[in-house]
């Protein structure tokens, strides 16, 4: 008899064990999500401001004069502007 409760004692301390495991588990699963999140919305901004500045990029270029003096001066600048 003392032998089956020592047993049964044994499965209940696994078991508990187990439950403590799994609350980390989902701890950390839950913890991981939210850094995932954090993550995807600082690339979001970041791809964001970068579309941003190019566009403004793209419209600045396509409003310029077409001759080639004006072409050289104005890619001189972006060069300049950038570096």
């Amino acid at each position: 008899m003392r032998e089956l409760e020592l047993r049964l004692e044994e499965g209940s301390r696994e078991f508990t064990d187990m439950g403590v495991l799994r609350q980390r588990i989902s701890e950390e699963m839950e913890d991981e999500r939210k850094q995932y999140q954090k993550d995807l919305a600082e690339r979001d901004f970041t791809a964001d401001q970068t579309r941003k500045k190019y566009q403004g990029t793209a419209f600045f270029y396509t409003h310029l004069p077409r001759n080639d003096m004006s072409f050289s001066h104005t890619a001189e600048l972006a060069q300049l502007s950038e570096g």
